[in-house]
């Protein structure tokens, strides 16, 4: 049974034929943009259901990179649904309800039946071409939004606003710089020359012209911020920790979030948001991306009687491309307990002495090449890896980080050869070739049609990265990427390796958290943050769904032999104080 118009007054006493025709207790609720009609439902009616189907976000894999948007319109022309939405929407402009007549009503009416049945098409196409388990992480996705397990502690919320609202009044005091110089790029670039300071240029890697070189881990604004002239570095400072606007804004979105919640805080995220398949932030609180020092961390808490039991699978990239290189030795250290693959690589340099986990500097260099340089990055990217991270107060010169590159790809030369295979696939999926390997296939254009007429590699568990338009480029191979938006980017061996590490990663994670979710009847789930699961579990639970989850997060599908997988585990009564 479909809901199809029985929801037509604001609440459920004015309608109560809604509940008794729908058991909601047993039934899945299909919607394109389920996190905004099941709140409405939650909040506005009291219906929770089963399930959650999202059409919006199932149709992310297989048919946005095709339709270039996720509307329900666009979705259901890609599919050439039979229905047409109509324009009634946009006629309506303006109006509210109580200025609609019998007839607008009436229309209006019609125009939302007509909705559901393309969402019903929609939904009946994407349940037969993705997997249950894919149906189930929609429906973890939409939950963790809808049924928030975590509560924002706002008074700490709001102390931090106002702590930083009133840091970058006092910054511009003291320093006499307008804010309109430090926001504007323009009156910043004039400040610098009226100081005898050329302003830092790059090339804009999304236009190719040149532009100003004025964000944080820009190499110049670093050497500016070391000047000889005190003004210059003041001038540079203040732009740096005074433009920025991010954490007061996302303080205050939680805040407010939070506040007409009670103080319940939903995770919400966006299923297949990238084109490897990893989730993404949405509604604008991009839970992806809180830094380890972020107050919301911390405020991100359990409610009493609860903890935070937060999971996350250890160094899985560079396992992940290990193991599909067959780089023997790194994966003995990942095996071994008593190993630690950073110090042996670091010692293993000849230009260190003996790394260990006492050594701090020397050991977080090692760690940051091995993190780093799988995706076949070059020099300079690693010299500014290291010089530039908040986890590192010293500075390493050129020569250095040339050496811990070649270092890295002498020790480990397995895996420039699979960047180099990589690159010979791509070549030949363009010319129409097809290749498999380690279990992937890799489809050119000669069989790209079975697959929606894009290039693409075949994962497990159903999965596609897709290359639409994959071809050569003034010397390079390119794609229209972001999931068809328009946008060209380029490829190499090295980032097609990046892409099948992070799709393949996300598959074991997805796994790790479906077993889990069935194991504990598919409650605690509250949120993930790329290869790490957030829970919020009873207190006297947590022993037991500890020891639970340690076993699960070391779990892989057949595919997967070979690989070793290790997890960290740690509770605590918020987010933030969880290791």
């Amino acid at each position: 049974m479909t809901l199809r118009g029985l929801v037509a007054t604001k609440s459920t006493e004015e309608n109560p034929k809604c509940r008794a025709a729908i058991d909601w207790d047993n039934v899945r609720l299909i919607a394109h943009n389920a996190q905004f009609d099941a709140l409405v439902l939650k909040l506005e009616y009291g219906f929770v259901p089963k399930e959650f189907f999202c059409t919006m976000m199932g149709a992310r894999p297989h048919i946005v990179p095709f339709s270039k948007k996720m509307s329900l319109d666009a979705v259901a022309q890609q599919l050439l649904c039979p229905i047409r939405k109509g324009d009634t929407v946009a006629k309506m402009s303006g109006i509210t309800y109580w200025e609609m007549s019998p007839y607008m009503l009436l229309e209006y009416g019609d125009y939302c039946i007509h909705d559901t049945d393309i969402c019903r098409f929609i939904y009946d196409y994407e349940t037969a071409a993705i997997t249950d388990d894919e149906r189930l992480t929609i429906h973890l996705t939409v939950y963790k939004s809808i049924m928030p397990q975590l509560v924002l502690d706002l008074p700490m919320v709001r102390d931090a606003l106002i702590l930083e609202i009133e840091r970058k009044i006092q910054l511009f005091n003291a320093t006499g710089i307008s804010k309109e110089t430090i926001m504007s790029n323009n009156k910043f670039a004039d400040a610098l020359k009226a100081l005898g300071v050329s302003p830092p240029m790059k090339v804009s890697a999304r236009t190719g012209n040149a532009a100003f070189a004025f964000a944080k881990t820009d190499q110049g604004m670093q050497d500016l911020l070391k000047h000889h002239n005190p003004k210059v570095a003041q001038l540079v400072e203040c732009r740096m920790n005074g433009k920025s606007t991010i954490e007061e804004t996302r303080l205050t979105r939680f805040h407010d979030v939070a506040s007409g919640l009670s103080g319940d805080m939903p995770f919400p995220l966006m299923y297949y948001a990238a084109h490897t398949g990893r989730m993404g932030g949405n509604d604008k609180l991009n839970m992806q991306n809180l830094t380890k020092k972020s107050v919301l961390r911390k405020a991100l808490k359990a409610p009493v009687g609860y903890k935070v039991v937060v999971s996350d699978l250890s160094q899985i990239e560079a396992r992940m491309v290990a193991w599909l290189a067959g780089q023997e030795d790194m994966l003995a250290d990942f095996r071994d307990p008593l190993q630690d693959v950073y110090c042996n690589f670091g010692t293993g340099l000849g230009i260190f002495g003996v790394v260990t986990k006492d050594t701090y500097d020397t050991r977080f260099i090692s760690k940051t090449g091995v993190l780093s340089l799988m995706y076949n990055a070059g020099v300079p990217r690693f010299h500014d890896a290291v010089n530039t991270s908040p986890y590192y107060d010293g500075e390493i010169n050129e020569g250095t980080a040339s050496k811990v590159v070649y270092g890295y790809r002498d020790r480990y030369a397995k895996i420039p050869q699979l960047w180099q295979r990589l690159q010979g696939y791509l070549a030949g999926m363009i010319e129409g070739l097809t290749y498999e390997y380690k279990g992937l296939r890799f489809v050119g254009y000669g069989e790209a049609d079975f697959y929606g007429g894009a290039p693409c590699v075949l994962l497990p568990a159903g999965r596609r990265i897709y290359f639409p338009n994959l071809r050569h480029k003034d010397g390079e191979m390119v794609y229209d990427s972001n999931l068809g938006r328009g946008h060209t980017k380029r490829l190499y061996g090295g980032a097609a390796l990046e892409n099948i590490s992070q799709a393949l990663a996300q598959i074991v994670i997805r796994d790790n958290e479906l077993r889990i979710a069935r194991k504990s009847k598919f409650n605690f789930a509250a949120g993930q943050v790329h290869d790490e699961l957030i829970f919020v579990v009873k207190d006297a639970l947590v022993p037991t769904f500890t020891k639970m989850v340690n076993h699960e997060m070391c779990q892989a599908d057949e595919f997967f032999t070979g690989l070793p997988l290790a997890c960290e585990t740690d509770n605590a009564q918020d987010y933030g104080s969880c290791k």
